[in-house]
């Protein structure tokens, strides 16, 4: 008798996790509210089952080996011939703001090294210890910190060494 309700038992664990699935239902109610739930709406609404994919990170955790790397000897000479101090951005790939703050170094021929902070860890640590924001775009130019985008801290932070 133990012998079967032990395979009882052990048959249930088996099935009962491959044959419980949940599905998502979409629906507007009358004031025009979209509900995302895992039951059946009221029967008035009418629903669509939606089963979405979960997410997933390219790429996340891995290191690339083609990433971009700067020619530091190229932005040294730049530097150099400008008088301009070396100028840091700490980014993610996802954030429009380090997307503008890049550009607009770009457009001012001002050299940078641009870091992933998702992707370099110890960019990460650096950017850490320079600032108690958590947010990006961070820029560092000489030894002025600038979180966030902001194209006057910028030209207020160059002007210190033009």
């Amino acid at each position: 008798m133990r012998l079967v309700i032990a395979l009882l038992v052990l048959f249930s664990c088996l099935v009962f996790p491959f044959s419980v699935s949940a599905e998502i239902y979409k629906w507007v109610d009358k004031e025009g509210t979209v509900h995302f739930t895992d039951s059946p709406p009221p029967s008035s609404a009418q629903a669509e089952v939606v089963n979405p994919e979960p997410n997933r990170v390219e790429g996340y955790g891995k290191i690339s080996e083609n990433r971009e790397r700067p020619n530091l000897d190229e932005l040294t000479t730049k530097k150099k011939s400008r008088n301009l101090p070396t100028v840091e951005l700490y980014v993610t790939s996802w954030c429009g703001y380090c997307k503008k703050a890049e550009a607009w170094f770009k457009n001012h021929n001002i050299p940078f090294v641009k870091y992933d902070v998702e992707k370099d860890k110890a960019a990460a640590r650096r950017k850490a210890s320079m600032t108690s924001s958590s947010g990006v775009p961070f820029v560092l130019i000489g030894d002025v910190g600038i979180p966030g985008y902001s194209e006057v801290a910028f030209e207020q932070a160059l002007d210190k060494y033009r």
